[in-house]
């Protein structure tokens, strides 16, 4: 009891604003990401710096740094979001019924590889599913997953933040054909 008596004396959408802060390391950045103004996130800040009894991002030179403690709460923090998340998602999604558009991203090889197969699959199984697709670097794909501008990037991606999943969808091989006749004697 005496948790959940804490637990409303908090704003839980401060959690929210710490994940931001901590992604992107700049206040104004994350206050983009969140749709919020740069003082609104500023002032989020301060509440969370008095919560926490402790500054979470030190001004340096190259900007704001994590603290210890910061760097502490991240991983945590992301569970506890994604477990908020999925607790307040729908409870089950049924392809054929499913009335929604997904935002993919992809390089041409990989639209070309995916796509075919994946339209026909959604034409059969899931008639009222969309797809909007758009193309990127790496760096932006990641990008855009991170803000939410997208929901699934498909590509060659060598590392991924902690808070991505990936799942590998294929391995590919190539070879080399050279007519023989071309081959220097």
């Amino acid at each position: 009891m005496q948790q959940m008596n804490e637990l409303r004396r908090i704003d839980l959408n401060l959690l929210v604003i710490l994940d931001a802060l901590l992604a992107e390391q700049h206040v104004t950045r994350a206050a983009e990401r969140l749709h919020l103004s740069q003082p609104a996130v500023s002032h989020a800040l301060g509440r969370l710096r008095d919560l926490l009894n402790d500054p979470l991002l030190a001004l340096t030179g190259g900007g704001l740094t994590p603290t210890p403690r910061a760097l502490e709460l991240q991983r945590p923090l992301a569970d506890v979001l994604g477990r908020v998340q999925a607790l307040l998602a729908p409870q089950g999604f049924d392809p054929g019924s499913a009335q929604r558009s997904f935002r993919l991203a992809m390089s041409d090889y990989g639209a070309a590889s995916l796509l075919p197969a994946l339209t026909r699959a959604l034409r059969e199984q899931a008639p009222g599913i969309d797809l909007e697709i758009s193309q990127g670097s790496r760096e932006t794909m990641l990008e855009q997953l991170q803000n939410g501008e997208i929901d699934l990037a498909a590509g060659v991606f060598p590392e991924l933040p902690d808070n991505l999943r990936s799942a590998s969808l294929f391995e590919e091989g190539f070879a080399c054909l050279v007519d023989r006749n071309s081959l220097p004697a």
